[in-house]
C-alpha cells in the first residue's frame, strides 16, 4: 500500500510542473517586452547620456503623482 500511495503523490507532482503552451507563451512575451524596455533604457542613455536620462525617469515619475 506505501508504493500505491508513493505513485500517487508522484503523479500529483508531475501535474502541477506540467507547462501549458499558453504559461510558456506568457512568459516568452514577458520576457520579451523586458529585453525592449532594458533596450530602450540603452539607447536613450547612449543619445542623451545620463542627465538626460535620468532626467527623464524623474519626469515620468514625478508625472504619476
Amino acid at each position: 500500500m506505501a508504493g500505491s500511495e508513493q505513485d500517487d503523490d508522484v503523479e500529483a507532482g508531475q501535474n502541477i510542473t506540467r507547462n501549458k503552451p499558453v504559461d510558456r507563451l506568457v512568459i516568452w512575451l514577458a520576457s520579451i517586452v523586458g529585453v525592449c524596455l532594458v533596450a530602450a533604457a540603452a539607447a536613450l542613455w547612449a543619445q542623451g547620456g545620463a542627465a538626460v536620462f535620468f532626467e527623464m525617469l524623474v519626469a515620468g515619475i514625478m508625472s504619476c503623482f
